[in-house]
């Protein structure tokens, strides 16, 4: 995996914008949850990415650098998918 050592975004006004547009209204995004004072597991490497250049970790996958540069962010997905539920079959 190619990593950069690029900042994902410029200032932070940058960034907030690109989140708002994007990373808000992914599924995928991690949460916080007050009752237990955890975040939920990262299920989108950019969201990772982004949150770790944030405390200071700068080297980033290369392909988050990129997406980042982008207006909107080809992985969002706005809907939950949809699975479905095992028939069990009793003889």
């Amino acid at each position: 995996m190619k990593t950069t050592d690029k900042p994902l975004f410029s200032n932070g006004t940058e960034f907030t914008s690109w989140t708002f547009r994007n990373c808000d209204n992914c599924v995928k995004q991690s949460h916080y949850n007050e009752k237990n004072d955890t975040y939920s597991q990262f299920r989108c490497s950019i969201d990772r990415d982004i949150s770790m250049q944030q405390v200071g970790l700068n080297e980033v996958n290369l392909k988050s650098w990129e997406t980042t540069q982008l207006k909107d962010c080809p992985y969002i997905q706005t809907v939950r998918k949809v699975t479905k539920k095992r028939v069990i079959k009793i003889n």
